[in-house]
Protein backbone atom coordinates (compact mmCIF):
# COMPACT_ATOMS: atom_id res chain seq x y z
CA UNK A 1 0.00 0.00 0.00
CA UNK A 2 2.79 2.44 0.89
CA UNK A 3 4.52 1.71 -2.42
CA UNK A 4 1.38 2.52 -4.38
CA UNK A 5 0.89 5.84 -2.60
CA UNK A 6 4.50 6.90 -3.15
CA UNK A 7 3.96 6.28 -6.87
CA UNK A 8 0.96 8.62 -6.76
CA UNK A 9 3.02 11.45 -5.29
CA UNK A 10 6.22 11.05 -7.26
CA UNK A 11 4.82 10.45 -10.70
CA UNK A 12 3.44 14.02 -10.58
CA UNK A 13 6.26 15.96 -8.82
CA UNK A 14 9.54 14.32 -9.54
CA UNK A 15 12.03 14.49 -12.44
CA UNK A 16 12.22 11.95 -15.36
CA UNK A 17 13.61 8.42 -15.31
CA UNK A 18 17.27 7.98 -14.44
CA UNK A 19 19.43 6.93 -17.35
CA UNK A 20 17.49 8.85 -20.00
CA UNK A 21 19.43 9.32 -23.23
CA UNK A 22 19.75 12.72 -24.86
CA UNK A 23 16.50 13.61 -26.66
CA UNK A 24 16.31 13.01 -30.43
CA UNK A 25 15.14 15.70 -32.83
CA UNK A 26 15.77 16.93 -36.35
CA UNK A 27 18.93 19.09 -36.75
CA UNK A 28 18.51 22.88 -36.87
CA UNK A 29 20.90 25.67 -37.92
CA UNK A 30 22.95 26.66 -34.86
CA UNK A 31 21.79 30.29 -34.57
CA UNK A 32 18.02 29.82 -34.86
CA UNK A 33 15.44 28.88 -32.28
CA UNK A 34 15.68 28.93 -28.49
CA UNK A 35 17.74 26.79 -26.13
CA UNK A 36 15.63 25.25 -23.33
CA UNK A 37 17.33 24.30 -20.07
CA UNK A 38 16.49 23.76 -16.40
CA UNK A 39 18.96 26.33 -15.06
CA UNK A 40 17.96 28.04 -11.80
CA UNK A 41 20.79 30.00 -10.10
CA UNK A 42 22.88 28.63 -7.26
CA UNK A 43 21.19 29.16 -3.89
CA UNK A 44 17.72 29.73 -5.28
CA UNK A 45 14.81 28.31 -3.26
CA UNK A 46 11.62 27.68 -5.25
CA UNK A 47 8.36 26.71 -3.56
CA UNK A 48 5.63 24.85 -5.41
CA UNK A 49 2.02 24.01 -4.56
CA UNK A 50 0.84 20.65 -5.93
CA UNK A 51 -2.79 19.55 -6.07
CA UNK A 52 -3.75 15.94 -6.81
CA UNK A 53 -7.08 14.35 -7.68
CA UNK A 54 -6.86 10.54 -7.66
CA UNK A 55 -9.68 8.23 -8.72
CA UNK A 56 -9.95 4.61 -9.78
CA UNK A 57 -10.15 1.14 -8.29
CA UNK A 58 -8.00 -1.10 -6.11
CA UNK A 59 -8.44 -4.87 -5.91
CA UNK A 60 -7.13 -7.05 -3.07
CA UNK A 61 -8.11 -10.54 -1.90
CA UNK A 62 -10.76 -10.62 -4.60
CA UNK A 63 -12.47 -7.47 -3.35
CA UNK A 64 -12.61 -4.31 -5.48
CA UNK A 65 -12.66 -0.98 -3.69
CA UNK A 66 -13.18 2.48 -5.20
CA UNK A 67 -10.40 5.06 -4.80
CA UNK A 68 -11.21 8.77 -4.45
CA UNK A 69 -8.41 10.82 -2.93
CA UNK A 70 -7.70 14.55 -3.15
CA UNK A 71 -4.70 16.24 -1.64
CA UNK A 72 -2.33 19.17 -1.58
CA UNK A 73 1.44 19.09 -1.29
CA UNK A 74 4.17 21.68 -0.76
CA UNK A 75 7.42 21.00 -2.58
CA UNK A 76 10.54 23.08 -1.90
CA UNK A 77 13.57 22.91 -4.23
CA UNK A 78 16.87 24.51 -3.23
CA UNK A 79 19.81 24.67 -5.65
CA UNK A 80 22.76 23.63 -3.48
CA UNK A 81 25.43 23.16 -6.19
CA UNK A 82 25.99 23.53 -9.95
CA UNK A 83 28.54 21.96 -12.26
CA UNK A 84 30.38 23.65 -15.11
CA UNK A 85 28.31 21.54 -17.53
CA UNK A 86 25.06 22.78 -15.99
CA UNK A 87 24.48 19.77 -13.74
CA UNK A 88 22.21 20.68 -10.82
CA UNK A 89 22.26 19.45 -7.24
CA UNK A 90 18.87 20.09 -5.61
CA UNK A 91 17.67 19.65 -2.05
CA UNK A 92 13.99 18.72 -2.35
CA UNK A 93 11.43 18.44 0.44
CA UNK A 94 7.84 17.24 -0.02
CA UNK A 95 5.15 17.81 2.63
CA UNK A 96 1.51 16.76 2.44
CA UNK A 97 -0.59 19.66 3.73
CA UNK A 98 -4.08 18.47 2.82
CA UNK A 99 -5.67 15.06 2.28
CA UNK A 100 -9.29 14.02 1.70
CA UNK A 101 -9.92 10.30 1.31
CA UNK A 102 -13.60 10.03 0.37
CA UNK A 103 -13.67 6.22 0.25
CA UNK A 104 -11.10 5.45 2.97
CA UNK A 105 -9.28 3.00 0.68
CA UNK A 106 -5.96 4.82 1.08
CA UNK A 107 -6.47 6.02 4.65
CA UNK A 108 -3.43 6.08 6.90
CA UNK A 109 -0.89 4.93 4.33
CA UNK A 110 0.65 8.27 3.37
CA UNK A 111 2.95 10.05 5.85
CA UNK A 112 2.62 13.80 6.35
CA UNK A 113 6.26 14.41 5.49
CA UNK A 114 8.89 12.62 3.43
CA UNK A 115 12.65 12.93 4.09
CA UNK A 116 14.43 15.69 2.22
CA UNK A 117 16.48 14.30 -0.66
CA UNK A 118 19.41 15.42 -2.80
CA UNK A 119 18.70 15.14 -6.52
CA UNK A 120 21.46 15.41 -9.12
CA UNK A 121 20.11 16.10 -12.60
CA UNK A 122 21.28 17.34 -15.99
CA UNK A 123 20.06 20.67 -17.38
CA UNK A 124 17.86 18.63 -19.76
CA UNK A 125 16.02 17.13 -16.79
CA UNK A 126 17.65 13.67 -16.74
CA UNK A 127 18.07 12.41 -13.18
CA UNK A 128 21.57 11.13 -12.40
CA UNK A 129 21.08 10.04 -8.80
CA UNK A 130 18.96 10.58 -5.69
CA UNK A 131 20.10 10.27 -2.07
CA UNK A 132 18.82 11.19 1.38
CA UNK A 133 19.84 14.72 2.36
CA UNK A 134 22.42 15.21 5.10
CA UNK A 135 20.85 14.96 8.55
CA UNK A 136 17.70 13.21 7.34
CA UNK A 137 16.49 9.82 8.56
CA UNK A 138 16.33 7.08 5.91
CA UNK A 139 16.10 3.77 7.74
CA UNK A 140 12.45 2.84 7.17
CA UNK A 141 10.76 1.18 4.19
CA UNK A 142 8.80 4.35 3.38
CA UNK A 143 12.00 6.38 3.05
CA UNK A 144 13.69 3.71 0.93
CA UNK A 145 10.60 3.47 -1.27
CA UNK A 146 10.65 7.25 -1.68
CA UNK A 147 14.26 7.12 -2.90
CA UNK A 148 13.62 4.15 -5.14
CA UNK A 149 10.85 5.95 -7.01
CA UNK A 150 12.19 9.52 -6.90
CA UNK A 151 13.64 9.22 -10.39
CA UNK A 152 10.51 7.91 -12.09
CA UNK A 153 8.62 9.90 -14.76
CA UNK A 154 7.58 13.49 -14.16
CA UNK A 155 8.90 16.64 -15.85
CA UNK A 156 9.55 16.95 -19.57
CA UNK A 157 13.03 16.01 -20.79
CA UNK A 158 14.20 19.03 -22.81
CA UNK A 159 15.75 18.90 -26.31
CA UNK A 160 19.54 18.92 -26.70
CA UNK A 161 19.47 21.57 -29.45
CA UNK A 162 17.59 24.77 -30.23
CA UNK A 163 13.90 24.63 -31.09
CA UNK A 164 11.20 26.89 -32.48
CA UNK A 165 7.45 26.88 -31.85
CA UNK A 166 5.97 23.78 -33.47
CA UNK A 167 9.14 21.68 -33.20
CA UNK A 168 8.81 18.18 -31.74
CA UNK A 169 11.39 15.91 -30.10
CA UNK A 170 11.49 12.59 -28.30
CA UNK A 171 13.47 11.13 -25.41
CA UNK A 172 14.01 7.41 -24.90
CA UNK A 173 14.31 6.31 -21.28
CA UNK A 174 15.16 3.07 -19.53
CA UNK A 175 11.46 2.23 -19.22
CA UNK A 176 9.68 4.04 -22.05
CA UNK A 177 9.53 7.04 -24.33
CA UNK A 178 8.50 10.68 -24.17
CA UNK A 179 7.38 12.82 -27.12
CA UNK A 180 7.32 16.58 -26.57
CA UNK A 181 6.54 19.70 -28.56
CA UNK A 182 7.22 23.41 -28.08
CA UNK A 183 3.73 24.82 -28.50
CA UNK A 184 4.53 28.51 -28.14
CA UNK A 185 6.87 31.22 -26.89
CA UNK A 186 5.28 34.21 -25.20
CA UNK A 187 6.38 37.27 -23.25
CA UNK A 188 5.46 37.94 -19.63
CA UNK A 189 6.55 40.46 -17.04
CA UNK A 190 9.29 38.01 -15.98
CA UNK A 191 10.56 37.20 -19.49
CA UNK A 192 10.01 34.64 -22.23
CA UNK A 193 7.79 31.68 -21.33
CA UNK A 194 7.93 28.39 -23.24
CA UNK A 195 4.79 26.24 -23.31
CA UNK A 196 5.77 22.58 -23.78
CA UNK A 197 3.41 19.63 -24.23
CA UNK A 198 4.54 16.09 -23.45
CA UNK A 199 3.17 12.59 -23.92
CA UNK A 200 5.00 9.73 -22.26
CA UNK A 201 4.64 6.06 -21.43
CA UNK A 202 6.87 3.97 -19.22
CA UNK A 203 7.24 1.24 -16.64
CA UNK A 204 7.03 1.53 -12.85
CA UNK A 205 9.11 -0.76 -10.64
CA UNK A 206 9.81 -1.11 -6.94
CA UNK A 207 11.12 -3.83 -4.66
CA UNK A 208 11.29 -2.97 -0.97
CA UNK A 209 11.26 -4.78 2.35
CA UNK A 210 11.77 -4.61 6.07
CA UNK A 211 13.51 -7.50 7.83
CA UNK A 212 12.33 -6.18 11.21
CA UNK A 213 8.70 -6.34 10.12
CA UNK A 214 9.11 -9.46 8.01
CA UNK A 215 7.54 -7.63 5.10
CA UNK A 216 8.61 -7.69 1.44
CA UNK A 217 6.80 -5.72 -1.25
CA UNK A 218 7.32 -5.67 -5.00
CA UNK A 219 5.48 -3.46 -7.45
CA UNK A 220 5.38 -3.36 -11.22
CA UNK A 221 3.19 -1.41 -13.55
CA UNK A 222 2.72 0.81 -16.53
CA UNK A 223 1.98 4.52 -16.72
CA UNK A 224 1.02 7.03 -19.38
CA UNK A 225 1.08 10.78 -18.92
CA UNK A 226 -0.01 13.83 -20.88
CA UNK A 227 0.91 17.27 -19.60
CA UNK A 228 1.76 20.88 -20.38
CA UNK A 229 4.70 22.65 -18.77
CA UNK A 230 5.45 26.37 -18.61
CA UNK A 231 9.17 27.19 -18.44
CA UNK A 232 10.62 30.65 -17.80
CA UNK A 233 13.33 30.45 -20.45
CA UNK A 234 15.87 33.04 -19.27
CA UNK A 235 15.88 31.69 -15.71
CA UNK A 236 15.43 28.01 -16.55
CA UNK A 237 12.66 27.86 -13.97
CA UNK A 238 9.45 25.80 -14.05
CA UNK A 239 6.41 28.04 -13.57
CA UNK A 240 3.70 25.40 -13.87
CA UNK A 241 3.11 21.78 -14.83
CA UNK A 242 -0.41 20.43 -15.32
CA UNK A 243 -1.75 17.19 -16.72
CA UNK A 244 -3.05 13.68 -16.19
CA UNK A 245 -1.36 10.38 -15.38
CA UNK A 246 -2.95 6.95 -15.80
CA UNK A 247 -1.43 3.97 -13.99
CA UNK A 248 -1.97 0.25 -13.73
CA UNK A 249 0.03 -1.42 -10.94
CA UNK A 250 0.41 -4.97 -9.64
CA UNK A 251 1.80 -5.32 -6.11
CA UNK A 252 2.73 -8.41 -4.13
CA UNK A 253 3.30 -8.16 -0.38
CA UNK A 254 4.76 -11.10 1.55
CA UNK A 255 4.46 -11.10 5.35
CA UNK A 256 6.37 -13.52 7.57
CA UNK A 257 4.05 -15.02 10.21
CA UNK A 258 4.75 -17.60 12.93
CA UNK A 259 3.06 -20.33 10.90
CA UNK A 260 4.69 -19.32 7.61
CA UNK A 261 4.69 -16.54 5.02
CA UNK A 262 1.41 -15.10 3.77
CA UNK A 263 1.13 -13.32 0.43
CA UNK A 264 -1.24 -10.54 -0.58
CA UNK A 265 -1.83 -9.36 -4.15
CA UNK A 266 -3.01 -5.82 -4.86
CA UNK A 267 -3.95 -4.43 -8.28
CA UNK A 268 -4.83 -0.82 -8.97
CA UNK A 269 -6.08 1.17 -11.94
CA UNK A 270 -5.78 4.87 -11.20
CA UNK A 271 -6.14 8.23 -12.91
CA UNK A 272 -4.32 11.20 -11.36
CA UNK A 273 -5.04 14.80 -12.34
CA UNK A 274 -2.18 17.02 -11.16
CA UNK A 275 -1.50 20.75 -11.07
CA UNK A 276 1.91 22.11 -10.03
CA UNK A 277 2.24 25.87 -9.55
CA UNK A 278 5.24 28.00 -8.54
CA UNK A 279 4.17 30.08 -5.54
CA UNK A 280 7.40 31.68 -4.26
CA UNK A 281 11.06 32.22 -5.14
CA UNK A 282 13.55 33.05 -2.37
CA UNK A 283 10.67 33.84 -0.07
CA UNK A 284 8.99 36.27 -2.48
CA UNK A 285 5.47 35.35 -3.65
CA UNK A 286 4.96 34.68 -7.35
CA UNK A 287 1.69 35.56 -9.08
CA UNK A 288 -0.42 33.07 -11.09
CA UNK A 289 1.40 31.72 -14.14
Amino acid sequence: MVSLLVVLVLSTAAPPLAGARAPWMLPRPPDTGVLLRYDPPLGQVAEYRVTLDVRGEQTSLGESLPVRWRGGLEVTEEVIAKGVDGTLWLRVRTDIVEARDATGTLAGAMPAQYPAVHVRMSPLGEVIDVSVATGERASGPRERAFLSLAAQPGLAVLPAGRVEAGDEWRADTGGGRQISQLLSLSESGSGTVALISSRRAGDLELSEGSSALGLQTSLSGRMTQESELRLLVDQGLVLAHKGQTEMHTDSVASLDLPDGAEQFDIQADLTVDFDVQLVAVDGQPVGPS
